[in-house]
């Protein structure tokens, strides 16, 4: 075993005070090995970030009225459409491109999920549209990479590479690593394509108990878009496994 008595001793007081001693309910029917699990599992698990996160949701829900009559269009001063004027349409494209000259501009891609839906068993990126060319989707966004830094570079004389942050998850993000080196990067440099994971986090009920997915493991989802922050803030989102 990687723990003491005393180790456990110690996990099932922090338990209690977060009211998650039933984690270990089933602690004395499970094998060494199921043990080690479990007791990793739940050390990894930052109870106080997620038990406070659960209380202001709740407390949200709660208090949370019917708004929909104060809900008002948003002022004509705070918003644009690249259609309405094609004078104010190239000026956006000249500020764009300029700030991609300049290596200000990054691209967030958020590709945790996996094609199920679509009758897939790989992640979605890799999915054929049915294109007469061909190409996935990975491949078409790759493309639009290279085209908008070319277009810089023509319109400022040089360009800088534009960052690509690409979110997956624990069930993507090997096929998608693998499929962008089979596929040699889809012509962009290995340097520019960031590849993070999104946190899986342990899922609780309505009265904010962590929800068990076995005896000796907990059940975890994905945190959702909102969690990228958090997952690209990690400074392992920055390798490239």
């Amino acid at each position: 075993m990687a723990f003491t008595e005393e180790d456990v001793a110690v996990l099932k007081s922090s338990l209690v005070l977060y009211g998650q001693e039933h984690l270990l309910a089933f602690w004395d029917d499970l094998t060494t090995e199921q043990k080690d699990d479990l007791f990793r599992d739940i050390q990894s698990i930052d109870f106080k970030c997620h038990l406070d996160s659960f209380e202001v949701c709740m407390q949200k829900e709660q208090t949370v009225t019917d708004k929909e009559d104060d809900l008002q269009p948003l002022p004509s001063q705070a918003c644009e459409s690249v259609f309405a004027c094609e004078k104010d349409n190239e000026r956006w494209t000249r500020i764009g491109l300029k700030e991609i000259s300049e290596g200000k501009v990054a691209l967030l891609l958020m590709a945790g999920g996996q094609g199920t839906r679509l009758g897939a068993a790989y992640p979605k990126g890799m999915y054929n549209v049915g294109l007469q060319s061909g190409k996935c989707l990975y491949q078409i966004q790759a493309q639009r990479v290279q085209r908008q830094e070319r277009l810089a570079a023509d319109l400022y004389g040089s360009s800088k590479s534009i960052q690509w942050y690409i979110m997956t998850s624990e069930h993507t993000k090997r096929a998608t690593v693998d499929y962008f080196k089979s596929n040699d990067w889809f012509g962009l440099s290995e340097d520019n394509i960031i590849f993070f994971e999104q946190e899986m986090i342990p899922c609780l009920s309505l009265e904010g108990k962590v929800v068990m997915n076995s005896k000796y493991s907990i059940a975890r989802a994905p945190g959702g878009n909102g969690d990228l922050y958090r997952s690209i803030g990690n400074e392992e989102s920055y390798k490239i496994c």
